[in-house]
């Protein structure tokens, strides 16, 4: 009897993890889609509250910080993008020290790398190599990683041409992230992650000025999200 009520306690709390992993998953996919990053903010503040002994939630969470803290750097607000670089830095510490999904973490160290450039670019030919050894060394791990090639693509589309940077070559990259989804169709699903590569891509087409794959690329975008009106205010008038 008593292993019965063991086993139905672990069942719904299996359950009730997974509930409020996918309602956190949708409210940061809406947050993305409606550029309500106040939403976005309140989601990770309240999930870094929470005991997170889970090691699935905790890289979640950790996904979430990344696209927050990318988008603080895009509004240039590098002390808010400071403070939620160190939280997530100490997820990733937690995360090492239970040897959980290690690829994962090095392609997450290498972005946060290529965020401290961002923060202090006087340090890129210090940083730079770091960001670059992590992204390998997680494709070593896993050579179809999907979010260490999505990494190596950042890499490529930021670094200097002087020393090889290539937006071309990041394209290659990215194409190799929406192939992923491809056969990951259920990972496609309010996944903000999604939409972001659809997006990159189509950005990376009008900065390569190849305008009839951008149009394709945003055209996919509209197909997948098609109430996202930020994205459409945004990537439209380029193309025209």
């Amino acid at each position: 009897m008593e292993r019965k009520k063991y086993i139905s306690l672990l069942i719904s709390l299996f359950i009730t993890l997974s509930c409020l992993a996918n309602s956190n998953q949708e409210k940061v996919y809406l947050a993305y889609v409606n550029n309500t990053m106040s939403e976005w903010k309140k989601i990770i503040d309240t999930m870094e509250k929470t005991s997170l002994t889970n090691n699935q939630t905790r890289l979640e969470l950790l996904n979430y910080q990344y696209g927050y803290i990318a988008w603080c750097l895009g509004q240039k607000k590098h002390d808010e993008a400071t403070i939620y670089l160190r939280r997530a830095e100490k997820h990733i510490d937690a995360l090492d020290n239970k040897k959980y999904k290690p690829a994962d973490l090095h392609a997450y160290k290498a972005a946060f790398y290529g965020y401290k450039i961002a923060i202090t670019p006087f340090k890129a030919s210090y940083l730079g190599p770091k960001s670059i050894w992590h992204v390998k060394k997680a494709l070593e791990i896993e050579p179809e990683n999907m979010f260490a090639l999505l990494q190596y693509g950042n890499i490529y589309y930021y670094m200097p041409v002087t020393f090889g940077g290539s937006k071309e070559t990041a394209s290659q990259y990215y194409l190799k992230v929406e192939k992923w989804y491809e056969k990951h169709p259920q990972q496609r699903i309010a996944n903000w992650n999604y939409i972001n590569v659809l997006v990159t891509l189509t950005n990376t087409y009008i900065a390569l000025g190849k305008k009839d794959k951008a149009t394709e690329y945003y055209n996919k975008i509209v197909t997948a999200e098609p109430t996202s009106s930020w994205i459409k205010q945004e990537i439209y008038p380029q193309l025209k």
